[in-house]
């Protein structure tokens, strides 16, 4: 599929890969949870860089959304830092 033929060309490259999910609401990310152990499973097994922001990057729906799947500018700076800081971390 195009997903492994771009991670192969990257490879082929020496390109280092980092995959991201980003946060969505609780709601929908509980709804979805055993689909996401499998998207989880299958990206860490192309990618050993791979980060499920859900895990571990706690968000308020009322807070840090402005529709439902995407971070209102505030949260966004805040998940920048993050997730620069996270990259920064595991060179």
């Amino acid at each position: 599929n195009s997903f492994e033929y771009i991670i192969s060309l990257i490879k082929k490259e020496k390109i280092k890969l980092i995959l991201v999910q980003s946060p969505t609401p609780a709601y929908l990310y509980d709804h979805y949870y055993l689909d996401d152990l499998r998207i989880d499973s299958y990206f860490v097994s192309k990618c050993p860089h791979y980060y499920n922001f859900n895990n571990f990057f706690k968000t308020d729906y009322k807070l840090d959304f402005f529709d439902k799947l995407h971070l209102n500018q505030n949260a966004v700076r805040y998940f920048n830092e993050y997730l620069i800081k996270k990259i920064i971390a595991n060179p």
